[in-house]
């Protein structure tokens, strides 16, 4: 056991706050990397009681990704050269995230269930043999049938 405190993870609403603030310029795309990094990179991982506050957690804590012009292959925090997301990207993907929070609180199964079969179409997209669309039908629907509820 890690002799480290683990502050508790926060809330939507406090993810949400930091993600506007960085939207509309209050705070620096490398300070909202600093305030995730003490979820998303600390000793040890605490239990999230709402799996899309990590989800926003990850984002923020990415959202100081920039090309190094030198080496364009390499990606790195907080440098600010050429920014790999815009601020309209960061914003569309709030409205992304605001929408899946509303999926996941109206029926967190089905949520769930999306989630994973967007990964099964994504790993077929990334060279993986493609799983046919009535296959992906086919396991979606057990999923949500079988699914304790």
């Amino acid at each position: 056991m890690s002799d480290f405190n683990v502050l508790p993870p926060p809330s939507r609403e406090e993810v949400s706050a930091c993600w506007k603030s960085l939207i509309f310029g209050d705070l620096s795309r490398e300070a909202a990397h600093g305030w995730a990094a003490t979820w998303v990179e600390g000793p040890s991982v605490p239990d999230y009681p709402d799996p899309l506050v990590l989800t926003a957690l990850q984002f923020l804590h990415g959202f100081d990704l920039s090309v190094d012009p030198q080496h364009p292959g390499l990606v790195r925090h907080g440098q600010g050269i050429a920014w790999c997301r815009s601020i309209q990207d960061i914003s569309d993907e709030f409205s992304r995230w605001q929408a899946n929070c509303a999926v996941y609180d109206s029926d967190p199964r089905l949520a769930t269930v999306h989630v994973e079969a967007g990964a099964v179409l994504y790993r077929g997209r990334e060279g993986q043999k493609p799983p046919g669309w009535r296959t992906c039908i086919g396991w979606m629907m057990r999923r949500i049938t079988d699914a304790p509820g």
